[in-house]
């Protein structure tokens, strides 16, 4: 069923990653763009990363792709902290390989670049 009081939750979630992300990044400059990843990767993958490309160029200075490659591992290692800890140890081992795997060649195509 459609909660609407869980999507406004969801939504304001949401803009406020982005918002967040967008805000470091204005105030701090490509360290803001990093700490505001970190942060947002924690919470959300895609609502940072869109905050990420709205705020900078991928070609610009080169701040764009780390900030990519680096809330791609956060989020992978909040995944996999947080499948540990509901889903035990034996629900990691299944799924941390290729949660890993996936996130190591989107980073090292990422590098490439």
């Amino acid at each position: 069923m459609f909660s609407l009081k869980g999507a406004a939750a969801v939504a304001a979630l949401l803009s406020g990653v982005q918002a967040m992300v967008h805000g470091l990044s204005l105030w701090l400059g490509s360290a803001g763009l990093l700490a505001g990843t970190v942060l947002g990767a924690l919470v959300e993958l895609h609502s940072t990363l869109a905050a990420v490309f709205a705020t900078t160029l991928p070609t610009s200075d080169g701040a764009a792709i780390r900030a990519v490659m680096l809330a791609l591992a956060v989020h992978a290692l909040s995944k996999s902290v947080t499948a540990g800890l509901v889903g035990g140890v034996r629900y990691l081992a299944w799924l941390a390989p290729g949660l890993w795997a996936h996130t190591a060649l989107g980073i090292a195509f990422l590098y490439g670049m």
